[in-house]
């Protein structure tokens, strides 16, 4: 299922609320900010329609934070998203506010 993924089924939900299911404490909501693409990342000699590799960024409270780690995501729409590797990041360029911020890519 998730090799299915690309991120055109994140783009229409930016700004939305997803649920990361956290396995040692409580779950997290984590808004979507941001859906970027990165075809250089993509594997020389991949299949024509193999897709382009991208990354998800999400932002939560600042007091919820959370080490790196594989767990699943939840949306309403999407259905649960099992083993993403979710890392903690640095705020975006230019973005100064207090949340905590994470990346999961997808390559």
């Amino acid at each position: 299922m998730l090799n299915e993924l690309s991120a055109d089924h994140f783009r229409g939900h930016i700004g939305e609320t997803f649920l990361l299911l956290v396995p040692e404490g409580p779950p997290l909501d984590l808004v979507l900010t941001e859906v970027e693409i990165n075809p250089r990342a993509r594997m020389p000699n991949v299949f024509p329609g193999r897709r382009i590799p991208f990354s998800l960024v999400l932002k939560g409270d600042a007091d919820q934070s959370l080490r790196t780690g594989v767990m699943p995501l939840q949306h309403p729409r999407l259905g649960t998203l099992p083993g993403l590797l979710i890392n903690r990041v640095m705020a975006p360029d230019g973005v100064f506010d207090p949340h905590a911020w994470y990346q999961i890519c997808f390559t």
